[in-house]
């Protein structure tokens, strides 16, 4: 009986070992099912994770846009609020002209006017631009005016004040700038009208 048993083990026929390894192969499939169903799963938890973080991470971006709006225009208003009163000055200083009131007051109302734009562009931290040498960072030139007593790249003449806020440009300087002109060129050039001349 024992190699009858023995022979049915070996014997495909009988289905004994076919049958072990199907067993095996039908539990390695069912593991690589539940193993596939268990990593679809977490793909899915991740997928949803991403898309909850795209979504949040949308609406902060549109949330941030909006208060950056906010801020931008409240600083406006803000501005508006401090330059007000300077233009309601002004109304004042044109109705006194078409009056034809003194000149003098009218005078003393613009002085004051400008005293208060200025004291609220410090209250703001907006300086002018420092008129000394030539900066093509801050200055704007449109004119080199050439004579000897002129000093090289230094600003003989302001047309336009620029200004700055808190180190940054606002508006550059439109300046005239000077160039030492050199008396001995002065010379040379006479000489040679001289020479021209002969």
């Amino acid at each position: 009986m024992e190699e009858k048993d023995i022979a049915k083990e070996g014997n495909p026929e009988s289905g004994g070992e076919v049958t072990d390894a199907a067993r095996a192969e039908e539990k390695n499939e069912e593991e690589l099912a539940l193993l596939c169903r268990k990593q679809g799963e977490e793909l899915k938890e991740q997928k949803d994770r991403l898309l909850r973080l795209a979504a949040q991470f949308d609406n902060y971006r549109k949330r941030a846009e909006k208060e950056k709006v906010e801020i931008f225009e409240e600083g406006e208003r803000y501005l508006v609020q401090e330059f007000l009163p300077l233009l309601d000055n002004l109304d004042r200083a044109e109705k006194a002209l078409e009056k034809g009131d003194d000149s003098g007051a009218v005078k003393e109302g613009v002085e004051l006017i400008l005293e208060k734009f200025r004291r609220i562009l410090q209250k703001l931290e907006i300086e002018s631009v420092e008129s000394g040498t030539f900066d093509p960072a801050f200055h704007h030139a449109v004119e080199i005016r050439e004579g000897e007593e002129y000093e090289d790249n230094r600003i003989v003449e302001t047309l336009q004040k620029g200004f700055v806020h808190k180190g940054k440009l606002i508006r550059p300087a439109i300046v005239v700038v000077g160039k030492k002109k050199e008396k001995t060129s002065e010379k040379n050039e006479e000489d040679g009208k001289l020479e021209d001349e002969e």
